[in-house]
């Protein structure tokens, strides 16, 4: 994917800055801590330090600007999380006083990433034109079903670091419910070599296929299907994602088509469930059980793994 290559030389010329130095991140709002995680899970480097003037998180190591009294600048980079206009005359002046300076060892990182709020989806909409951030509620489906949910992105995080798990996704990976392809996006990035996506609305559909085709994933398919009944094509594929895309009687449906194709087709079958509202329904056949809980940043905390018998 181009935009992994173009995200990787952006990040390798921030890297390549901070060679043989120590690196203070400013700034832990949504960017920053995007970039503690993007650096720490993806690029293998800690920041020494986090450094913000107002937040108060429990359990977070932050720092106010006054420990760079005990650093010393010749040693030191500081990458700024937050735009450059964000910056008071008095914290300039704070920063000259303790010894540093823009383009020597304090350094912007929207100004050499991406001017909006720093993340891997907006970094594709930046960079390739792509739509997964916005919001679409039911009431905006060109459908009408009472089991629907609205569409909105997997927590991308969560989701690149799932992907890096060994055992969750195997094989050739299905997301039912796809919305955009947010997800599938993702998986993409991770290296995961063949994932499609079933989305009923096709509108959303169209949005997924488009998407995909500005990243150069062309060899995704979008079926544009109710997910009930998606049935021929279940025994091509190995994991099914659902990001909490419907609940009620299509849920149940779509668990009795998956256990029907392991009957079909013997395999071992994988179901990564995200915001798992209906767990029970998910055992209740008897073919599939809960073999893994991961703590992750969806509105649950939780996404459940499940492997057939």
């Amino acid at each position: 994917m181009k935009a992994v290559e173009s995200l990787n030389k952006k990040m390798h010329d921030v890297i390549k800055k901070c060679s043989g130095k120590q690196v203070i991140l400013y700034g832990y709002g949504k960017s920053g801590l995007f970039m503690e995680w993007l650096c720490s899970h993806v690029y293998g480097k800690q920041f020494a330090l986090v450094i913000d003037d107002k937040k108060v998180i429990p359990g977070a190591n932050i720092h106010r600007k006054i420990i760079l009294d005990y650093v010393d600048p010749e040693e030191t980079v500081i990458l700024v999380s937050f735009r450059k206009e964000r910056m008071t005359e008095n914290d300039m002046s704070q920063m000259t006083a303790y010894g540093y300076e823009e383009g020597k060892n304090l350094f912007y990182l929207k100004d050499m990433i991406i001017p909006d709020t720093l993340g891997l989806y907006s970094f594709l909409e930046h960079e390739c034109g792509t739509d997964f951030l916005k919001r679409v509620d039911q009431s905006e489906f060109d459908y009408e079903s009472p089991d629907a949910t609205a569409c909105g992105a997997s927590r991308e995080r969560s989701l690149l670091d799932m992907c890096q798990m060994p055992g969750i996704f195997n094989g050739k990976v299905l997301d039912f419910g796809c919305g955009k392809g947010a997800a599938i996006a993702i998986m993409k990035m991770a290296g995961i070599k063949e994932v499609d996506g079933v989305e009923q609305s096709h509108m959303l559909a169209e949005i997924a296929m488009d998407n995909m085709k500005k990243l150069g994933e062309d060899m995704v398919a979008i079926f544009n299907e109710d997910a009930t009944e998606f049935t021929d094509l279940l025994d091509m594929y190995d994991t099914f994602y659902l990001y909490d895309p419907f609940r009620g009687e299509t849920f149940k449906k779509v668990i009795k088509n998956i256990e029907e194709s392991v009957r079909r087709k013997d395999r071992k079958v994988t179901i990564v469930y995200a915001n798992p509202w209906l767990h029970r329904e998910v055992e209740a056949g008897g073919v599939f059980k809960l073999v893994k809980q991961i703590s992750t940043e969806f509105f649950l905390n939780i996404v459940n793994v499940y492997e057939n018998e």
